[in-house]
Parts: structure tokens; C-alpha cells; sequence
């Protein structure tokens, strides 16, 4: 009997059932409710958070967001509620740029394919706009250089005028920047805007296979006529090239092979006169395989650079160097949107706005001034066999030509090359140089 009366009293009686169903009912609305209003985050890292003021912070994981307020996980397992507007701009900024790219991820080669269509498509329609309103216009990452408007005294929303009568956006782009000198040309997942004086910055060296003629036999070896094709490269934009006083320079590397630094405007004219189409570059840089996104206003260039370095999983430093510059990295303000961009070409187009530059030092991204970089050697080998026809010398004198001439010891720079032994090298270099020289040799590489 007490047996039996124990057994009636674990079991739930029918109110009891229809109390613990309702309930269950009503978590479920909760949760359901929850997910309809929250982001929830998921394989968040775990990062410092401050706030506004700067003076407090936390080491948490984003668990939810929610239109008001961030919900953090401790360490300690405790969560704790933090409204936005009680969070620093950094955090603001990261938590934007990582709603936008779980929206809506891509690769980095993805991006090049959509801008290589865009330029290749249809023009817009006519209209005349600021240029500042050009990037709103355009399902692409699109880059103003305001440093270099800013020098010749020009604002990003001077006037440009989209005019119609265009076979592609390419052409229509030209046309409308032409009449205020200025250029556009493309990184690898980025359309940048520049000035025509700003576009020497972004030079870089191609290689192009280029049908080379026979001369007469030499000692039993035919002799190529390698300088008939240089001469015929160098008709092109001939102000622009080294023999006339500009920077471009043509190597002839092992037949019918040609190293060619130029800037992105003197490349496509070679590949409309000359009716030859680059090597593609071959990117390999682990930043140039990662995606970004930042979507940011009036925010200061460290949180912006933090914002990169956390969505590449690394730590970063703001070196001294930036201050014997004169430079407060939490000073200067951007607005930027870019989507979907290779942590390098994001990294390189912020920082080149305040003259500095990144480095790799201890698994952690640090911030040097670009002259501080430069300055600043480490070594590498590479090797190279390409034939008898390049012999060490004609290599080394290349690679000097075509990567960063002015940062080589021989033309007033700090970085060295030397033969150790046939086709192996000992290369000295600052860090963004040494990185051209790897993307060089990728590229030459892609080629056998």
C-alpha cells in the first residue's frame, strides 16, 4: 500500500503533464522569439572589450547581439550585458564588420572575378556625380586615395561626369577621370581611384610572354632579338620609361620571357598596343587569401588596423616608430567600406593613407612607420634556374629593376641581393619589399 502510494506520487497527474507541457511551450516561444531578434554568434574568439571611456575591460567571447546590447561569455562562464553605445569604437566596428561578412562571405579571388566583370561590363547610365558616390553606385569594393587628393587640394566629392556611348565601364571610367587627372587601377580585390601621380604608387611588375625573334647562329646557338621587343615595349608611353627618365623598366628574362615594372595605366596600354596579356599575379601571402570586411565611420585608424588584424586572427602593435613620426595612431579618422577584400590589399591601402606600413614579428602584426620598415633588414634565399641565357648577374640585375628599385643598396637603399652560388641567392630586405620580392618570384615561378 505505501509502496503503491509512493508510485502515485512520482507520477505526474494529468494537471500536472499539461503544467509541464505548457512551460515547455512557453521556453520554446522564448527561444524561438530569441532567434528572430538576436545574431547569435557562433565560434566567436575569445578578445579584450573596452568601453567608450577606455578605461575598462573585459576578456570575453561574443555569445548574441541584439539591436542594443552585446551579451559576453567570461572565462568564468559568467555572461555579461553590455549596451552598444557603452562600447569602444573598436568594438563597434568589429562587431559591423563581422555582421557583414557572416552576411555575405566571399573569397578574395571571388572579389577579383567581380570586378574584372564590372570593368569588363556595361557602362552606367549618364549622370554626373560626386566622386565619393561612385563607390555606392557599384556592387564592388571601391577605394578613394584621399591622401593624394588631399595634397593637390582636392575633396572626394569633386565632380565627375559618367558620360554615355561607352562599349564597357573600363572605358567610361577613363573617360570620366581623364579630364580631372585621375586614374584608376585595380589590386587584387580592390578598384582604386587615385591621382595620375598617385598611380606610381602602385606600380608593379609583370611578366609577359612575348614572341621573340631568331637572329643570326652564334657559335652554333641562335641570338635572339630580344632588343627589338624591349624597343617595341618601350613605344608605348615612352616618357614612362627608364631610358627617357620615368621608372618603368623591361628585363628580357630566359626566351620569350620579360620582367616589365610599370604603372597599372602603362600595363594595359601594353596589353591593347602590344596585344599581350600579362602573366597573372600568383597570390600566395596567407593575407591574400583571407577575406575582410570593414564598414566604418569616422573611425580612428588603430581601431580600424585592429579591426583587419582581428578578422586575420592575429594580434597587433602600434610601434614607436609611429610616434617619432608624429604620428597618434588613435588620431586620424576613416570611413571606409570595403567588403569582402584580402586582409593585404586592406591592410596596405589603410595604412598607406598615414605613410606606415606592416610587419610580422613574433606572430603578431606590428605597425612601423614605412621608412622604419624599410630600414629595418631580414634575410632570406631564394633560388632561381632559369638557363643558360640568365646567368646570375642578369638575374640579380632583374630582380633590383623590378621589385622596389629604390630600396637596393645599388640605387641608394638598404636591401641587398648576392650570388652564393649559381641560381641561389642571399636576399636583405625590409619586410614590404621582401614580400614583392616573394609575389616576384611566385610569379616567375608559375611559369615553368
Amino acid at each position: 500500500m505505501q509502496e503503491q502510494g509512493r508510485k502515485q506520487l512520482n507520477r505526474p497527474s494529468g494537471l500536472l503533464r499539461i503544467r509541464a507541457s505548457a512551460m515547455v511551450a512557453v521556453a520554446l516561444i522564448g527561444i524561438l522569439f530569441a532567434t528572430a531578434t538576436e545574431v547569435v554568434a557562433q565560434g566567436q574568439a575569445i578578445r579584450t572589450w573596452r568601453d567608450a571611456t577606455g578605461q575598462f575591460s573585459i576578456r570575453a567571447r561574443l555569445i548574441r547581439k541584439t539591436e542594443d546590447a552585446v551579451t559576453l561569455l567570461k572565462s568564468d562562464g559568467r555572461e555579461v550585458s553590455v549596451p552598444l553605445s557603452r562600447l569602444s569604437d573598436r568594438d563597434r566596428a568589429h562587431l559591423n564588420a563581422d555582421e557583414a561578412g557572416s552576411a555575405k562571405k566571399a573569397s578574395p579571388s571571388a572579389t577579383s572575378k567581380a570586378i574584372a566583370q564590372v570593368l569588363a561590363g556595361l557602362s552606367l547610365p549618364p549622370a554626373k556625380i560626386g566622386l565619393a558616390d561612385l563607390p555606392k553606385l557599384l556592387q564592388i569594393p571601391v577605394f578613394i586615395d584621399k591622401r593624394e587628393l588631399e595634397e593637390i587640394g582636392l575633396a572626394v566629392d569633386i565632380p565627375v561626369n559618367l558620360k554615355g556611348g561607352h562599349g564597357s565601364f573600363r572605358e567610361q571610367l577613363d573617360d570620366a577621370l581623364d579630364p580631372i587627372d585621375f586614374a584608376w587601377c585595380t589590386t587584387q580585390t580592390v578598384l582604386v581611384i587615385t591621382t595620375g601621380e598617385g598611380m606610381e604608387e602602385f606600380a608593379t611588375t609583370k611578366f609577359y610572354r612575348v614572341p621573340t625573334p631568331r637572329g643570326a647562329v652564334n657559335r652554333g646557338a641562335p641570338v635572339f632579338n630580344t632588343t627589338g621587343v624591349v624597343q617595341n615595349f618601350q613605344r608605348v608611353a615612352p616618357d614612362s620609361w627608364e631610358v627617357m627618365g620615368g621608372a618603368g623598366s623591361i628585363t628580357p628574362l630566359a626566351v620569350p620571357v620579360y620582367s616589365v615594372r610599370q604603372t597599372p595605366s602603362v600595363h594595359r596600354q601594353l596589353t591593347e598596343e602590344i596585344t599581350c596579356q600579362p602573366i597573372p599575379h600568383q597570390y600566395g601571402h596567407p593575407f591574400d587569401l583571407q577575406s575582410v570586411t570593414l564598414s566604418v565611420r569616422q573611425t580612428s585608424l588603430e581601431n580600424v588596423v585592429t579591426s583587419i588584424a582581428e578578422q586575420l586572427g592575429v594580434s597587433v602593435e602600434f610601434a614607436s616608430s609611429l610616434a617619432e613620426m608624429g604620428l597618434d595612431a588613435s588620431g586620424p579618422r576613416m570611413s571606409l567600406e570595403l567588403e569582402n577584400v584580402s586582409g593585404k590589399d586592406a591592410l596596405d591601402l589603410v595604412l598607406s593613407q598615414e605613410e606606415c606600413t606592416w610587419v610580422e614579428q613574433d606572430n603578431k602584426l606590428v605597425i612601423h612607420s614605412e621608412d622604419f620598415a624599410e630600414e629595418n633588414l631580414s634575410t632570406q634565399r631564394i633560388t632561381a634556374n632559369l638557363g643558360p641565357m640568365v646567368n646570375d648577374s642578369r638575374f640579380i640585375q632583374a630582380i633590383v629593376l623590378a621589385v622596389a628599385p629604390d630600396t637596393w643598396d645599388v640605387l641608394g637603399g638598404e636591401g641587398q641581393i648576392r650570388s652564393v652560388r649559381p641560381g641561389v641567392y642571399i636576399v636583405q630586405q625590409g619586410q614590404p619589399a621582401m614580400r614583392e620580392v616573394e609575389q616576384w618570384m611566385r610569379d616567375l615561378n608559375a611559369l615553368r
